[in-house]
């Protein structure tokens, strides 16, 4: 089975983010649409996959302590993007970020689990709204002019779902704020 460590959106940017999705979902014939209950909006940290549950408690149990030592801290939108039918919200990589992200490589790294999407100087943080098929042609300047940015305070474990989306949620943790 895969998984996803991801951050879970503020409620006012999760709802931001699930209107738009719905309606490039109906009008303009998205693939899916956030909301549902096997899609989640977030922002996938890393997808990954474990050899046995055992390594996923593993993991699991060592991000937690990784988070206990953190206090939130804010995203900051770097603007929409559409890439090969893909549309999202991307997000610039704070040393924060980055710190988090590195973290995560090294437990899955050391209880024998994969990482399986893309690195972040390929891929940036983001958060997908839909995904397009074929030859749909889109302006993503006809989209709501929203401030995505927020302070983290929650994470999760998710399994994960078709186009990378996040079925259900195994584990949430809190960030301390500060």
């Amino acid at each position: 089975m895969k998984y996803n460590f991801a951050i879970i959106l503020s409620k006012e940017i999760n709802d931001k983010c699930v209107s738009i999705s719905r309606d490039l979902y109906v009008k303009n014939n998205g693939l899916f649409e956030l909301g549902n209950d096997e899609n989640f909006a977030h922002i996938t940290v890393a997808h990954f996959e474990c050899d046995d549950i055992s390594n996923l408690e593993n993991v699991v149990e060592q991000f937690e302590e990784l988070l206990s030592q953190q206090n939130s801290f804010d995203l900051i939108q770097d603007g929409y993007r559409l890439n090969n039918g893909w549309l999202d919200v991307s997000f610039i990589i704070s040393e924060r970020l980055q710190k988090l992200y590195e973290g995560v490589l090294v437990l899955l790294d050391n209880n024998n689990c994969t990482k399986t999407s893309d690195d972040w100087k390929k891929n940036p943080p983001h958060i997908t709204l839909t995904k397009f098929e074929g030859d749909t042609i889109f302006d993503i300047n006809e989209l709501p002019k929203y401030d995505f940015s927020f302070t983290i305070s929650e994470l999760g474990v998710f399994e994960l779902g078709e186009y990378g989306t996040n079925k259900k949620l195994l584990k949430q943790f809190y960030i301390k704020k500060l």
